[in-house]
């Protein structure tokens, strides 16, 4: 009994992902997906030209304006400006940046006291 109990917990966990798939592509028609791991359940699917890493989306603007206007875009996309949270992460977006390019990053300092927040509230980390 324990395979069937193994196909079917599978073959529900694939209906599921497929479902969200279809939802996805109501509001993206071109998406990316990738395998992130040895198991076939972990893999993670963007809009196409945004890059997949450890189960988040990355786009890189090439649109030069103010980080306020950056962040906007960001929100209209249904995203944040970057949150920079492992130095893996930090490793991954640095490789695909251009060299001698300015980005803006998830990070501020609204009030100007050096009170550095991420745009997800996220904690700062310095070491990171």
């Amino acid at each position: 009994l324990q395979p069937e109990n193994d196909h079917n917990f599978m073959y529900s966990k694939t209906v599921k992902r497929l479902s969200k798939l279809q939802e996805y592509q109501q509001y993206y028609p071109s998406l990316t997906c990738v395998m992130e791991g040895k198991d076939m359940e972990d893999w993670s699917c963007c809009p196409t030209p945004w890059t997949s890493f450890q189960s988040s989306c990355y786009f890189i603007s090439t649109v030069m304006q103010s980080w306020t206007k950056s962040q906007n875009n960001c929100s209209v996309m249904g995203a944040d400006l970057v949150v920079i949270n492992t130095k893996e992460e930090q490793d991954f977006i640095t490789q695909n940046l251009k060299i001698n390019s300015a980005y803006f990053l998830g990070l501020s300092d609204p009030k100007g006291w050096r009170h550095w927040q991420w745009v997800d509230q996220t904690p700062y980390n310095k070491n990171v």
